[in-house]
């Protein structure tokens, strides 16, 4: 499996994640609409870049780095949210900054 393809596949899966995680964190709403709308967006994107448009896993990039800003923007999370976001946020941006182009690091050219 390309780089790219296993990228978009952990964008979608991290994305359904904080889809599912963020319906644990009702006193906790400002949390909750962060975490869906960049899990939905996370989603999304994951199924666009499947389908070839790679520019999209540099938004999910950016979404990451707001997920783990938001921990200091957005006041009263709990230790299990910063720990999820962090986490989350963190698998996001590196599988989101992984190389897409031609080369061995993608196993297009031959050793």
């Amino acid at each position: 499996m390309k780089i790219a393809r296993l990228a978009s596949v952990v964008d979608i899966v991290l994305g359904a994640w904080l889809l599912f995680s963020s319906l644990f964190w009702t006193p906790f709403p400002e949390h909750v609409a962060n975490a869906a709308i960049i899990g939905a967006s996370s989603v999304v994107l994951g199924f666009a870049a499947r389908r070839g448009h790679e520019w999209c896993r540099w938004i999910v990039g950016i979404l990451a780095i707001w997920l783990i800003a938001s921990l200091w923007v957005i006041p009263r999370g709990s230790p299990s949210i910063v720990a999820n976001h962090l986490t989350v946020g963190t698998l996001l941006f590196g599988f989101s900054v992984l190389p897409t182009g031609r080369g061995r690091a993608t196993g297009e050219y031959p050793l």
